[in-house]
Order: C-alpha cells, then structure tokens, then sequence
C-alpha cells in the first residue's frame, strides 16, 4: 500500500479521488489479483501499475535512464486514469496493452512525444521502404499544444536516446499513424495551426477510413460544455455524410542529425 500511495502522490492524480484511491488500496491484494487484465476491475489496473512503479524505476536506474523521462512516460497514467474517468465515471484504468508498454520498457515519453521501437507496417512506395523495415513509432500525448518547435525538439531528443540506450537498434525512419495526419484536416484548419505543420514534417503515403479522430475530440473530451472550432467542422462534416482517415507517415531521421544536440536525458545542448 506504501509504494502505491507514494507514487500515486509523486504523479500528481487528481485530489478529488484521494479518499477512493486510499480506500481501494488499503484493501489491495495483488497476490489475488486475476492475471487476466481483461477480467480485472479498472480500479484493480491502476493500483496494480502503481505497485509495479518501483520495480521499473529500478529497471530505468538500472539502465541509466534519467529519472525525468521515467516520470514523464509515467505521466501517461494519469493521464489514461482520466480519460478512463471521463468515459466511465470512475477511477481506474482500461487501456490496459497501452499501459503494458510503458510498464515493458517499450515506450518512452520524449519531451513532447513519446516513441517506441517498432517495424513499418504497410509499404512506403514514395520512399521505397519495405514492409518489416525496423522504424520508431511516433505516438501524441493528448492534453497539450502541439507545438511544432516541441516536436523538433522531441526528434532530436529521441536520436540521442536511442543511440544512448539502445546502441545496438538500427532504424533511419520515424513514423506515425494517426487522425492527426488524416488528409480531411487540411480543409478545417488554418495553415498556421499546430496540426498542420505537425502534419507537414511528414511524408504521409496510406490512409486508412477511421473515426478515432471522434474518440479523442469527442470522447475522451472532459468538458461536453464547449465545442471548438475544429470540433464543429468534423461533426458537421460526419453529419453531411464525409469519412474520416487516419494517415501514415514518415519522416527520414538525418533530416534531425547535426541540427543542435539535445542530451538523451533531454536537457538541450543546442539551439534550433
């Protein structure tokens, strides 16, 4: 209960849930605690993570991984406890396989993105890179500007920690699969806005019909009181009977290598 409490406390979760947190703790037994994730209650997810925080700080340490980007990736947590609170009502975790990852060591938040070793999943013909071609995934924490100068940055900071800690990982690409890359965005947005030049770092060559962009402006939206701008365009555009895409994209890493260091614990050591 004591390694749960202190990480719960050291990840900042809302302090409305204290009191059902600390009650649902004291009660935790993770010896009795169904190995099968799906069959666990939400709640049961979030105490289990919590109480195997310590062992991968250990793990982190082990590798010499700085202690912020293992509370940054930590942060996904939280984050996912929210969206689990927004749809359900109440506290826990559901996305259980992507927490598994972070719990793995298979993802790692970089300054504003987060990345993952990973192989292309459908061939890039404008590029010439085959299907199995070992890449690293490029994946979007929800809940801040998606400043294009931050996601630079990130890249750069990713190249320094995979050379760093995973020296023996031979990739040239990142890529990324997501609605942010879906070719309907360019209709509804200004071309100065945060997506759009996200969205130009990349050479976009498949799109897929998805209506995931719904569950993340939708959905997973916390306030239901207010509508953006680019909230009403989608709806709007669904109502009048358009699809939606998910793009795939990528981006050749030496277009980052040699433009400004920054360490593989993230601290800058160059300038854009």
């Amino acid at each position: 209960m004591d390694s749960i409490l202190k990480w719960y406390r050291l990840l900042r979760f809302p302090k409305e849930w204290d009191m059902t947190v600390a009650e649902a703790a004291a009660r935790f037994d993770p010896a009795r605690l169904c190995p099968n994730a799906e069959e666990r209650t939400p709640m049961e997810n979030l105490l289990n993570y919590l109480a195997s925080c310590d062992i991968l700080a250990a793990r982190y340490e082990e590798k010499g991984i700085d202690r912020k980007i293992l509370m940054d990736t930590l942060s996904d947590l939280v984050l996912w406890a929210k969206n689990c609170h927004t749809v359900t009502g109440g506290v826990g975790v559901t996305s259980t396989a992507w927490m598994d990852l972070h719990f793995n060591m298979e993802i790692f938040r970089l300054g504003r993105l987060q990345f993952r070793k990973g192989k292309l999943r459908v061939p890039c013909e404008p590029l010439g890179i085959p299907v199995g071609e070992p890449i690293v995934e490029v994946h979007i924490p929800q809940g801040e500007p998606l400043i294009h100068e931050d996601c630079l940055r990130s890249y750069r900071q990713a190249i320094a920690f995979f050379t760093t800690y995973f020296p023996e990982y031979s990739y040239r690409y990142f890529t990324c699969f997501s609605w942010l890359l879906g070719d309907q965005l360019r209709e509804f947005l200004k071309p100065e806005s945060n997506i759009l030049k996200f969205r130009s770092d990349f050479t976009i060559f498949y799109y897929k019909e998805s209506d995931s962009a719904l569950r993340y402006l939708f959905e997973l939206n916390p306030d239901k009181t207010k509508e953006s701008g680019l909230q009403r365009k989608i709806r709007e555009y669904k109502e009048s009977g358009g699809k939606l895409h998910d793009g795939y994209g990528v981006i050749d890493k030496t277009r980052f290598e040699g433009s400004g260091s920054v360490g593989a614990s993230g601290r800058e050591d160059g300038s854009l």
